[in-house]
């Protein structure tokens, strides 16, 4: 249910910010074009024990897992619409892209026993999420700090591997690795603050929550292992307004 009040909220936001410029004018400001560049922190919900499927008698457990830090990284491009309006500053509107890493490590327990610890796993989605998004920037607080919403909707695609891999002595035999990738319907909801330094350049600071939903992969059809790609953003970066 709280996906599709999210997809509805982004949607909702989406749309008010296109119905602004309904009324027959230019869509866009001239030379309004802002290049922006982030950088940041991707939280991922935490590992989970899973059951790995070897065969209809063979099941192993991923256990002991950790998740592992990586940057993330957004770009876009947007320009601002020709609206204007009393508490709003301006708005922006176009295509955002970012790119993210999630990757879980772990103990490998064959047969689901702690004595059959003979292998260690790691479990990696790279994703690349591609957005239309609107920024919406409200009036000044003070000379300096400007705040925001956005919203986006868009899709995702994540590439998904999974490897284990044997401790020293084990025989490598049994290793397994597998690739899959999926492709998913995307939103994103999210505010910051936007520092002006002169006419062309300003700090970005951004949350951004953004819904992908789950992806599963398995070295066979048995069982699946799951993966939930939902996550949470906090970026920094700046902004180039032409």
């Amino acid at each position: 249910m709280y996906k599709y009040i999210g997809f509805r909220i982004a949607s909702i936001v989406l749309c008010a910010i296109c119905s602004f410029f309904s009324y027959g004018t230019p869509i866009f400001r001239d030379h309004s074009l802002t290049l922006s560049g982030l950088i940041g922190y991707t939280d991922f919900k935490d590992p989970i024990d899973q059951q790995l499927v070897i065969s209809h008698y063979v099941t192993d457990l991923l256990t002991n897992s950790h998740k592992h830090d990586h940057p993330s990284v957004l770009i876009s491009a947007k320009q601002q619409l020709n609206f204007e309006a009393n508490k709003i500053h301006k708005i922006m509107l176009g295509p955002a892209l970012y790119f993210q890493k999630l990757h879980y490590s772990g103990d490998v327990w064959e047969l689901m026993l702690p004595e059959f610890y003979n292998y260690q796993y790691d479990y990696t989605s790279n994703n690349v999420n591609f957005l239309i998004e609107g920024d919406m920037y409200f009036n000044p607080v003070s000379t300096w700090l400007i705040p925001f919403v956005t919203a986006g909707l868009g899709f995702g695609v994540a590439y998904v591997h999974y490897d284990d891999y044997a401790l020293p002595g084990i025989d490598p035999v049994s290793e397994r690795h597998h690739f899959d990738s999926s492709i998913k319907g995307i939103y994103q909801l999210g505010a910051g603050l936007l520092v002006p330094v002169n006419p062309n350049w300003s700090i970005n600071l951004r949350y951004a929550y953004i819904h992908m939903g789950k992806v599963h992969t398995t070295p066979n059809s048995l069982g699946p292992i799951e993966l939930v790609l939902n996550n949470q953003n906090i970026l920094v970066g700046i902004n180039y307004s032409i």
